[in-house]
Order: C-alpha cells, then structure tokens, then sequence
C-alpha cells in the first residue's frame, strides 16, 4: 500500500511539473522569434531580433515594448539555443 502511495505521488508530481514547463519560442519570419509566457493580465510576450541582436517584452500583448537584456533572457533555458551572440 505504501509503495502504491509513493508511486502515485511521484507520478502526479512529474505531471504537474510538466504543466508549469516554460513554452518553446515560435520561430516566425524575418530572424524574429516569440514568446508567450502566462494567462490574463500575467502574460509576457518575448521577441527576440537574432539579425539585430535586440530583446524585447511587452507586458500583456499591448503596444508597448520594453527592451531587455539578450544576456540574461539567454539563461532561460529555452532560449539558450536562439540567442548565440
């Protein structure tokens, strides 16, 4: 009984945690690659220029965009293999 309990419990952890995985980015046109990161008025959309060298976020998906460090966007795991420079 103890082990189905440990086992159970294991597989709902791996579950739940492959639900909080970060999103890939989405390769779009023109070396411009996107990122959407939460629900609601959390959500963050990430764009990164690899041909201007340029990071951006925009809080919400509205107009307005804040440029950010392509240094420390690039140690988020997923965007370790788009920003190179």
């Amino acid at each position: 009984m103890n082990k189905i309990l440990i086992g159970t419990s294991i597989l709902l952890f791996m579950f739940s945690f492959s639900l909080l995985a970060e999103p890939q980015p989405t390769e779009r046109k023109d070396s411009l690659y996107t990122q959407k990161v939460g629900d609601g008025a959390l959500t963050l959309f990430y764009i990164v220029d690899t041909h201007a060298k340029f990071c951006f976020v925009s809080p919400g998906g509205g107009a307005a965009l804040t440029s950010v460090s392509c240094a420390q966007l690039k140690n988020r795991e997923v965007w370790q293999k788009i920003i190179t420079w």
